[in-house]
């Protein structure tokens, strides 16, 4: 995830002790918004001010490792890179799975694939702004 910024555009930004208490105020803050009869409030992490929050409508499936590959993701995002990562709501195969920095996306979770395969996970991450391969 550190080198992520240089493959996939996803920034990290540091936190200096100075800053850190405000902004883990403002995260906890923001974190706490949500409506609990839309929303789970998953995973907050008290040193980066990431979190993992999940829409009620979002289909966590198991085809292909995708529940536990996306759930191991947002907390990646949250915990290593302080990333606030909403799981969106999906109706159908169409839609992204979570939004963060103002920017959909898709994770793909590929344990062992064909060449095939990978391209279709491909296509289909065309769904999202951006796509995550895991």
């Amino acid at each position: 995830m550190k080198d992520s910024v240089n493959f996939a555009g996803i920034s990290v930004k540091k936190i200096n002790l100075t800053d850190r208490a405000e902004h883990i105020k403002a995260a906890r803050a923001k974190y706490n918004a949500y409506d609990t009869q839309i929303w789970t409030k998953e995973y907050f992490d008290e040193l980066s001010g990431g979190y993992n929050v999940y829409h009620k409508k979002h289909q966590f499936t198991e085809v292909g490792g995708g529940a536990e590959g996306e759930k191991t993701v947002g907390k990646m995002l949250a915990e290593y890179n302080g990333k606030q990562v909403e799981f969106l709501p999906e109706g159908g195969n169409k839609k992204p799975d979570v939004k963060f920095d103002e920017q959909t996306w898709d994770i793909k979770t590929i344990t062992n694939a064909n060449e095939d395969t990978i391209r279709t996970y491909i296509k289909d991450a065309r769904k999202a702004e951006n796509a995550i391969f895991y």
